[in-house]
């Protein structure tokens, strides 16, 4: 039987062009038994993939070498790990923290709170103002009045403008409303030529507002102030 096989090995080698270094050692066709020593069969759980751990465990303490293989991985897991460091290192997501954009974590949506900064004060209005009140307000009151609006939350604060902001009827105006009606009146112009007078429709107001800051040290007394005054106190 060692006679035949040697021939056969002999034959395909001359046929196919093999060399004999990559040559079977023996001929397989005996039996059965003999198949599994045959050098090319390798068992499935030797074929493994081999992976840089150092992309994966990036944020555990204990590392597996170059090479290793991950038993007990899930591919799943392993490719969403893998996008994730390719998005941190194209730099994408990476100031969400800092700006505060609604960024998707793996629990559901979260919305990085940022609190804003609050407004100094402004100067106050000028001397030449027409509310006499204004100079009630000292530069120490409108410290404290600041400090007691900015320590409010947002709707609090919302609700305080509009108990220190009122309406009111225009009391005095400084520009006479315009008439809607068509004057047939002749004009003449600069040209000598004479041409009638049209006057277009008013859009005045019909209210005004009233501003007032409480004064601290007469038991927060309302007093009435202009408005670069109101704002001002109010740092906008």
């Amino acid at each position: 039987m060692s006679i035949v096989c040697n021939h056969l090995k002999k034959t395909v080698i001359e046929e196919k062009g093999f060399d004999e270094e990559y040559a079977p050692s023996s001929c397989h066709l005996e039996s059965d038994s003999d198949s599994s020593s045959y050098s090319d069969n390798i068992p499935l759980q030797d074929l493994t993939i081999k992976i840089d751990p150092s992309a994966i465990f990036s944020n555990t303490e204990i590392i597996p070498a170059v090479g290793e293989c991950i038993e007990g991985h899930n591919i799943d897991a392993v490719v969403e790990e893998m996008q994730t460091v390719q998005v941190a290192a194209n730099g994408e997501n990476s100031n969400d923290e800092i700006i505060g954009k609604k960024t998707k974590r793996r629990n559901g949506f979260e919305k990085q709170q940022k609190d804003r900064e609050k407004h100094p004060p402004i100067g106050g209005c000028l001397l030449k103002c027409k509310n006499k009140d204004c100079s009630e307000i000292t530069e120490e009151d409108r410290k404290k009045i600041w400090d007691k609006f900015w320590s409010l939350q947002y709707s609090v604060r919302r609700q305080w403008l509009c108990r220190h902001v009122r309406f009111c009827q225009v009391q005095k105006r400084t520009v006479q409303p315009k008439s809607t009606t068509v004057s047939t009146k002749p004009s003449e112009n600069l040209d000598g030529d004479t041409s009638e007078e049209e006057t277009g429709r008013s859009f005045l107001k019909n209210e005004s507002r009233e501003y007032f800051l409480p004064k601290p040290f007469l038991g927060y007394k309302q007093t009435k102030v202009c408005k670069k005054m109101f704002l001002g106190t109010l740092g906008y």
